[in-house]
């Protein structure tokens, strides 16, 4: 099941072409354990869902909430993640020389993973704001 996605993600400004029916139904799809489930939940049949899904602006939709959804998930991962680290840090005091290695190990490996993606990340903005113009001149 997804992180839970509200309605409001889909304000009429950004996505004026959807219906209101489009709008209802997209986050109660998205928040079902499956699409079958969502479009029972929604009252969509599966030839509507087909039909919208083939729909330019539908599709934009769909992945913008989709990628809001795992942005939110992502965040209770962060929480969870500092949880992990601190319980992590605290095996580098124990007693037994084995438990404190291994800890040790696992913080550097999660810290160079870490600078590692960071470098990446930063890698893929600026390609991303370099081919900018060309993406826009192909939506054209």
């Amino acid at each position: 099941m997804m992180a839970e996605v509200t309605p409001d993600a889909l304000d009429a400004e950004r996505y004026p072409q959807l219906s209101d029916r489009q709008r209802h139904a997209l986050p109660i799809i998205l928040g079902a354990p499956t699409v079958s489930a969502g479009l029972d939940k929604a009252e969509v049949p599966r030839s509507t869902w087909y039909r919208w899904k083939a729909d330019m602006v539908f599709q934009r939709a769909y992945r913008d909430l989709i990628h809001q959804a795992v942005l939110e998930a992502l965040n209770d991962l962060k929480g969870a993640a500092r949880y992990a680290v601190t319980g992590l840090m605290g095996l580098m005091t124990s007693k037994n020389e084995h438990i404190r290695l291994q800890a040790c190990r696992e913080v550097l490996n999660g810290a160079f993973k870490a600078i590692e993606l960071g470098d990446l990340a930063e890698r893929i903005e600026r390609l991303e704001q370099a081919l900018a113009p060309l993406i826009e001149q192909a939506d054209v």
